[in-house]
């Protein structure tokens, strides 16, 4: 029996922007460029930060180890770190502040803080060497240095230098206890907010901060794995408009349409029933425990802010944060019930029954209530953290969503037969597209899973011809070309990288290789760079990568080319197996890759590795060192073979 959807893709777009509904569409013309946009997208940060707060203030809005806030005392947390930055350092509309931090509660503190005043948030990549740490800083003229500890320790013999050749006016450091507590040039943030103790900020929502839509908001790094990273800096509207083009696709965000435009436009709704404001923090969890929405993905990245936070923010979901990636404490988080203690609120973790208090951290039965437990979102940064998710077993998930890097469709249908009832969603973009500019997820995803999805209702794709620059065919590949509202305004300071970038009718040269087929879905399937070229035959890593994660040791995998004199290259891989999977051969791992694809794209050499694969912020692996590990063992290798033949 063939199956048939239920309505076509143009039924299904009509109704999301259907006139009256959330993700209405309006035409705009921004910058001399006519644009689809959402009409009832908020006007700014600041604007969007107001409205979600007042909506959702009593419920709890992040849960990092012991400590957790309600959308209400983060909201005063960043009105008091607005006054301080705008009255102490003289931040204004406009000035870049730079966070370079690990995921923390202070990051958001200090984030929504220079949104409720107009500075635009620079967003530090805190994994890079300090050499680009000092760039990045530099070269954004940021006005205020935001740092955790760690970039304290690294940052200290340069900092004096980076601030006399830059505007910077504090370098302030974030969770000093957890530090040495003392860094020279550098002042503690929580010293700092109780010097101003007595501040005023009622002319942080009283002044009428005329933030535009048009006016700039943040700057990212690009997370390439070559040469300096490059500032991506996007207006209010560009940033806020992957919210709804998240929710527009992900079905798990059901909405009262009616109340969140209300909230939308920033009007307050007085009737609006919080039964927390009858009995408190603990009438909120007892009545209506909040789901939660694990990020592993740092808020340097684009997905861990707008895709995960702001989601996540716009819901009133719990989010929960985990202060590097570890399977066991995911697994903690994913199973995590709310209970009310009689003096506190608390976390429990749900062992046989009984709750294990991480107030106390011991094994509380006291507290314990047979409440339905909360669920648990989860966008992983890479597909190993679901491999690793899957293979523990004992989960939970309302949703997974794949995304940052190409997942193997083997994995999607473990997780699906692992986890039937959590619904899978895809999404593909860059953090010049603010995120999100394709995706789909449930019934859709299940039945293309090779697939990224559908361009969201304010992009349009091409598929060009990287050579001859003209559109191919419905089903042949060629370098995906994005257009919407949510492509960047340009790179800071670097109108020539933008120009090679971005058309000018305002199309993104994504430097992906993919193809749409009829019903426009698109299929992703390699970076250009990293396609493989085999005497004329071209050889996505991807397919190939695939084809090894069917070997059942596999942990992650990097398909990259080595030399060959008579076919310019050949196919070659970097695997890393999973702990504890006993011996595996190269010749076994070719055998299995063998089965699954054509004679041409099957490996000569596999190297197999116990360490894991690095990757970028963003989740892609970074092939480049691959690569050069890959052509020294091939050569080492070819060598020996070529001195065996030479004995002979």
């Amino acid at each position: 029996m063939i199956w048939k959807p239920h309505r076509s893709v143009e039924e299904c777009n009509h109704i999301i922007v259907a006139p009256g509904s959330l993700h209405e569409l309006e035409t705009r013309v921004i910058r001399g460029s006519v644009q689809r946009v959402y009409k009832n997208l908020w006007p700014s940060l600041r604007v969007f930060w107001l409205a979600v707060c007042k909506l959702h203030e009593d419920k709890i809005y992040i849960v990092y180890e012991e400590e957790r806030f309600t959308y209400k005392q983060m909201l005063e947390k960043s009105i008091k770190a607005a006054a301080v930055l705008a009255n102490s350092y003289n931040v204004r509309k406009g000035d870049r502040v730079a966070i370079c931090s690990r995921n923390c509660i202070e990051y958001l503190v200090a984030f929504w803080a220079c949104h409720l005043i107009g500075a635009v948030t620079v967003m530090v990549n805190a994994w890079l060497p300090t050499n680009l740490l000092d760039f990045c800083i530099t070269y954004t003229d940021s006005k205020v240095l935001f740092l955790d500890t760690e970039r304290a320790n690294v940052l200290e013999q340069n900092i004096a230098k980076v601030v006399e050749h830059n505007a910077i006016t504090a370098v302030l450091v974030f969770c000093v206890h957890e530090g040495k507590e003392a860094w020279q040039g550098m002042s503690s943030w929580s010293e700092i907010l109780d010097r101003n103790d007595g501040i005023a900020t009622n002319n942080i929502l009283q002044e009428t901060c005329a933030i535009l839509p048009e006016d700039n908001a943040t700057i990212y790094f690009t997370s390439g794995t070559t040469g300096r990273p490059k500032g991506v800096l996007s207006t209010q509207r560009q940033y806020l408009t992957n919210v709804f083009n998240v929710t527009s696709f992900f079905s798990f965000f059901h909405h009262d349409k009616n109340k969140l435009i209300t909230h939308t436009v920033g009007i307050s709704c007085s009737n609006e029933k919080h039964p927390s404001k009858r009995g408190g923090l603990g009438s909120v969890c007892s009545r209506r425990a909040s789901k939660g929405f694990l990020i592993s993905v740092p808020f340097f990245h684009v997905t861990g802010t707008t895709s995960q936070a702001l989601t996540a923010t716009f819901r009133g979901l719990k989010i929960v944060l985990i202060r590097k990636w570890n399977v066991q404490e995911a697994i903690r988080c994913a199973t995590l019930f709310y209970f009310i203690h009689p003096r506190f609120t608390a976390l429990f973790g749900q062992i046989d029954q009984i709750g294990e208090c991480l107030y106390c951290r011991r094994v509380c039965t006291f507290c314990h209530r047979s409440f339905k437990g909360p669920r648990l979102y989860f966008f992983p940064r890479v597909p190993s953290m679901v491999i690793e998710l899957v293979d523990m077993g004992g989960i939970s998930l309302d949703s997974l969503n794949f995304g940052g890097a190409p997942s193997s469709v083997l994995l999607e249908q473990k997780v699906k037969k692992t986890l039937p009832n959590t619904i899978l969603s895809q999404g593909y973009g860059m953090t010049e597209t603010n995120s999100i500019a394709v995706s789909f997820c449930g019934a859709d995803c299940k039945l293309r899973p090779s697939s990224t999805g559908l361009a969201t209702p304010v992009n349009d794709l091409l598929i060009m011809d990287p050579q001859t620059l003209k559109e191919v065919p419905i089903g042949n590949m060629g370098e995906v070309w994005i257009r919407g509202v949510n492509v960047m305004q340009g790179y800071w300071k670097d109108p020539q990288a933008t120009a090679q970038a971005i058309t000018t009718d305002g199309w993104l040269r994504s430097g992906d290789l993919g193809c749409i087929d009829e019903e426009g879905f698109l299929f992703i399937k390699d970076r250009l760079k990293d396609v493989i070229i085999r005497g004329g035959e071209n050889i996505d890593s991807v397919s190939v990568e695939n084809a090894i994660y069917a070997h059942p040791a596999v942990h992650e995998v990097g398909a990259i080319s080595v030399p060959d004199d008579r076919l310019g290259e050949l196919v070659a891989a970097v695997a890393s197996l999973k702990p504890n999977c006993g011996k595996v051969t190269e010749d076994e791992v070719i055998s299995v890759a063998r089965n699954l694809l054509p004679r041409f794209a099957v490996p000569v050499m596999v190297i197999l590795q116990t360490e894991p694969l690095e990757h970028t912020p963003s989740g892609k692996i970074i092939k480049t060192r691959l690569r050069a590990l890959a052509r020294e063992m091939w050569q080492k290798r070819n060598g020996r073979r070529a001195h065996n033949k030479a004995k002979l």
